[in-house]
């Protein structure tokens, strides 16, 4: 097995935990958009923007896949209700999957690219004006 390094010679560490084959099949589009719209205000921010900034860098297809399946296990985890504190818990139901997108963004930075961060905050910031209308009617 090959190691993956960044820009700055740093071998690409895999979050382990999202290495399970039960977060990766339990990613698609449409429950990774409904997750993203049911949840938006509790994930926050960031969190939103991590894991849209995944979703977009896991459109390229030059991706190895180990790179391939830490994206979709970090986004299948994200998805999945029941994981290691369940998203339903107040306050605290979305700190561990927040921290498994940052870990898992910051594992495939290398593959991150300008057209991924674009679309990314393209998409938070059409989802966040559509908010504000709804909120201000």
């Amino acid at each position: 097995m090959t190691e993956e390094h960044d820009a700055e010679g740093r071998t690409v560490v895999e979050p382990e935990l999202v290495t399970d084959e039960k977060y990766r099949r339990a990613y698609s589009d449409d429950a990774f958009h409904s997750k993203l719209l049911r949840f938006a205000g509790t994930v926050g921010k960031e969190g939103l923007r991590s894991a849209l900034i995944l979703y977009y860098t896991l459109r390229r297809k030059d991706l190895p896949a180990r790179t391939r399946a830490i994206i979709l296990g970090a986004l299948g985890y994200f998805i999945l209700p029941a994981d290691i504190i369940p998203d339903l818990v107040p306050v605290f139901g979305f700190t561990d999957d927040i921290g498994i997108l940052a870990a898992a963004l910051a594992a495939v930075a290398m593959y991150v690219d300008d057209e991924a961060r674009a679309k990314a905050d393209a998409a938070l910031e059409h989802w966040l004006s559509r908010a504000e209308k709804v909120l201000h009617r």
